[in-house]
């Protein structure tokens, strides 16, 4: 008989959360030392792998309390790359900017994230700007 559902799935899904200021402290120091864009790759592999891999494993039944250990190293790791992620996304698209314009292009970076974009909703009008945008959208890459 598996384990109640709830408490170990609070404890797994929290792993990510817990691991992500590690990451992007790993990933940062990567990224100023080996470069933003291979660190932003190395991020997005480890993602797209751990989603994967999650994806496939098996079930408590076939190999026991094995299952929820994969599952929270494997969501450890994930965490781990979602934190360094973010960050060297949000450099890396604000550093090629104009002086002038660099601290709109940070700042607008997070509601990209937020907002839907139009070709994701269906319509064909463009999404809104964020407020306080400025020449972000003429300057950032």
């Amino acid at each position: 008989m598996p384990p109640p559902l709830l408490p170990p799935f609070r404890g797994v899904y929290a792993v990510a959360f817990v691991t992500r200021p590690i990451g992007a402290l790993i990933y940062g120091h990567v990224g100023d030392t080996a470069g933003r864009r291979r660190c932003l790759l190395w991020s997005i592999a480890s993602i797209a792998v751990c989603t994967t891999l999650i994806g496939c494993l098996p079930t408590y039944e076939m190999i026991g309390y094995w299952a929820p250990a994969l599952l929270a190293v494997l969501r450890a790791i994930q965490g781990l790359a979602v934190g360094g992620e973010f960050g060297t996304a949000m450099v890396r698209g604000a550093a090629p900017a104009a002086a002038l314009h660099r601290q709109h292009c940070a700042a607008a970076a997070p509601c990209h994230r937020i907002m839907l974009p139009a070709h994701l909703s269906g319509s064909n009008t463009p999404s809104p700007r964020p407020a306080g945008a400025g020449g972000c959208y003429r300057s950032c890459p």
